[in-house]
């Protein structure tokens, strides 16, 4: 998986091994700049089964050959648009080159301009678009803060939940049947 910058990565590969932990053995590695690439050359040697980095650490591991890209199902690239801003066009056009043609691509972008259309063109064949409209998004959270004593507490959250299940009908019984759940953890 590529990501533009080390932050994400360590996010990424962050949930991934949060999902994964129920997976026996499943090696996941980081390579980013900003870490010795000894330590990541090393870490090569156990057979990573998820590799997330960033395109230029990926690309200096390929062209000293310490990854192969032989075995790779699946390349994702997350944040498209990012990377290119940032100026790694030649580097995900080089680290494509290594990776084999009978490969999935995903390509994660939030805008897509011509040079993410492009990619695109290189490096999917009959690629299936998704787009989400901000209207489909979900509408915003709000966020509210109740002071209140210790023993407050569970009156304080029978009025909330009541006034929200007044507000939202739908939610009525969702809310009825969590109280229970809501009120021994509030205890």
């Amino acid at each position: 998986m590529l990501c533009p910058t080390r932050e994400l990565a360590d996010q990424v590969a962050g949930e991934l091994r949060r999902l994964a932990r129920f997976l026996p053995n499943t090696k996941i590695l980081t390579l980013c700049g900003g870490q010795p690439f000894g330590m990541q050359r090393d870490s090569l040697q156990h057979a990573p089964h998820i590799i997330v980095a960033t395109p230029g650490r990926l690309l200096d591991h390929l062209q000293k050959g310490t990854v192969s890209l032989d075995a790779l199902n699946t390349l994702v690239m997350d944040e498209a648009d990012r990377m290119l801003d940032m100026g790694f066009s030649d580097a995900i056009d080089d680290v494509i080159r290594f990776a084999p043609a009978s490969r999935q691509t995903l390509l994660f972008s939030a805008t897509w301009p011509e040079a993410i259309a492009a990619i695109s063109g290189r490096v999917q064949r009959d690629p299936l678009a998704i787009e989400i409209d901000s209207t489909d998004a979900l509408p915003p959270i709000e966020q509210q803060f109740y002071e209140t004593s210790s023993k407050g507490k569970i009156p304080l959250l029978q009025l909330v939940i009541k006034l929200a299940s007044a507000i939202l009908l739908r939610g009525v019984l969702q809310y009825q049947k969590r109280l229970p759940v809501c009120l021994r953890r509030a205890e």
